[in-house]
């Protein structure tokens, strides 16, 4: 029978131990050694990097190959700032989720050495239940080496390295950094945002790239344009319905919030929101819930909520036109971008981008510095939108033909206003001159787009809804004498 050793025995202590429990231990001991030093040893060596961070952001461990990326300036501080030099935690993060228990997956772009990584974000439990820290394992990601970067990849957007660009959104003037900056500090959190913006700056671009670098960003991004829902079908539109609710509903029918639950439910052009449907929308980002039509149960979604307008929406409020309370809920963080008048400067990599984009590279030597000035001196009334119509029209008619401007193969522009109509008494009538110089002008600029509404809104600065009602009192349509 072997002897069992006493309770003040431990590993340290294997005198009174017969000699083949002795050697056990000690094999098992050098196992245990040799299994720490080959982990440590294939950690050092790992073409990758893994670290293991606190709650609270501060790092635990590194691995060689990237501790030797913290400059010796900054011997302590959060992760973000050490690893990538960022004032708040990476667009990226999951420490949330890893808090939780939950393991992460993702596909990101490392400012460190501008390549691409799998990254892998796992809970630490110290004593088997809870979790205080995270370990984050970046493996490079198959097929893209340093500096590559593959071709219309969906992957998180981050600023290039000379800040030319955020995902889709071009510009590196001073209005761009600051946009940028907030669309960071916007992803890291879930409060409401309003994007502020002309038509055409590209507030659903700025929108998708906030989802992109969230935490939702593996659901879905649901762009709704507001102004598109006549306000009779804007409940059953956003809440869905059950199969017989109404004459017509020969199915089930998922609403808005049902698809972007989980994800991001972006609202364009939000103050065309009718104020009934206001006080629904509100009571259910707000988890009073809401019920499909002809439904019972109550639905509680998770749900990231993005607007964006082009009006004044404080106006609004001040004139009754929308709830004060459903204002205050979505602009916690307010975006505004800047209209393209004021950022000039990012004309030229604009149209770069757009040239390169839709395969015009072969024309790109025909913008002259001269074509370029007067793109530059041009006051866009349509923005970002307006310009890529005009790149449009440059490619298949070539010429650059402005409003306002003296085209080089072409007379004016704009046609002259026509003279004004006299009424009986002899006086000016200024709102009839105006009601024709309008129908001349759009008429020819639907002419010359072929009729293609969306495209003649964005020249001349308008909604396309707001191009329809003018349309219809004109009465301007396709093959109508003029």
């Amino acid at each position: 029978m072997v002897p069992q050793p006493t309770s003040g025995h431990n590993d340290a202590d294997t005198s009174a131990l017969p000699s083949v429990e002795r050697d056990g231990r000690r094999v098992r001991r050098s196992r245990r050694t040799a299994g720490r030093a080959r982990y440590r040893a294939i950690l050092e060596h790992f073409d990758g990097y893994v670290y293991s961070l606190s709650s609270d952001y501060r790092l635990e461990y590194v691995s060689r190959r990237l501790s030797g990326r913290i400059p010796d300036s900054l011997p302590s501080g959060p992760c973000f700032r050490l690893l990538y030099d960022f004032e708040a935690p990476c667009p990226w993060c999951s420490m949330e989720r890893v808090l939780a228990g939950k393991t992460t997956r993702r596909r990101v772009s490392n400012p460190i050495d501008n390549r691409y990584y799998q990254q892998t974000s796992m809970p630490i439990a110290e004593d088997g239940k809870h979790v205080t820290s995270m370990q984050v394992v970046m493996t490079p990601a198959a097929g893209a080496g340093s500096g590559s970067r593959p071709a219309r990849e969906k992957i998180p957007p981050e600023i290039d390295a000379a800040t030319r660009r955020f995902g889709q959104i071009i510009g590196q003037s001073a209005p761009m950094q600051e946009v940028y900056s907030l669309i960071r500090e916007a992803a890291a959190s879930d409060a409401g945002i309003m994007i502020h913006g002309e038509s055409g700056t590209g507030k659903e671009l700025v929108a998708h790239a906030i989802h992109r670098c969230s935490e939702r960003r593996g659901q879905e991004f649901v762009p709704v344009n507001c102004g598109a829902i006549p306000d009779t079908l804007a409940e059953s539109e956003f809440f869905g319905y059950k199969k017989g609710a109404f004459t017509g509903a020969t199915a089930d029918k998922s609403g808005f919030l049902d698809i972007a639950d989980g994800g991001t439910l972006f609202l364009d052009e939000v103050g065309e929101i009718d104020l009934s449907m206001q006080v629904k929308l509100l009571r259910a980002i707000e988890d009073g819930g809401y019920r499909a039509l002809g439904g019972r149960g109550t639905r509680h979604p998770d749900v990231r909520i993005i607007a964006a307008t082009h009006r004044d929406l404080a106006g609004l409020v001040a004139r009754g036109r929308m709830r004060a309370d459903f204002y205050y809920r979505l602009n916690v963080i307010p975006v505004r971008l800047p209209p393209l008048r004021h950022r000039t400067g990012d004309i030229p990599l604009l149209v770069y981008h757009f040239m390169e984009e839709n395969n015009w590279l072969d024309r790109s030597s025909e913008i002259t510095p001269r074509i370029m000035t007067r793109l530059q001196k041009y006051h866009w009334p349509g923005n970002v939108r307006e310009l890529l119509n005009v790149l449009h029209r440059f490619v298949t008619l070539g010429k650059i033909d402005l409003p306002g401007q003296r085209s080089e193969q072409q007379g004016p522009a704009l046609p002259s206003m026509p003279a004004a109509p006299l009424p009986g008494n002899g006086s000016t009538d200024l709102n009839s001159a105006v009601r024709l110089y309008e129908k001349q002008l759009i008429t020819r600029l639907l002419d010359e787009n072929g009729w293609n509404r969306t495209r003649v809104a964005a020249i001349c600065g308008i909604e396309r809804k707001t191009l329809y009602l003018k349309m219809k009192k004109l009465d301007i349509r396709p093959g109508k004498g003029r």
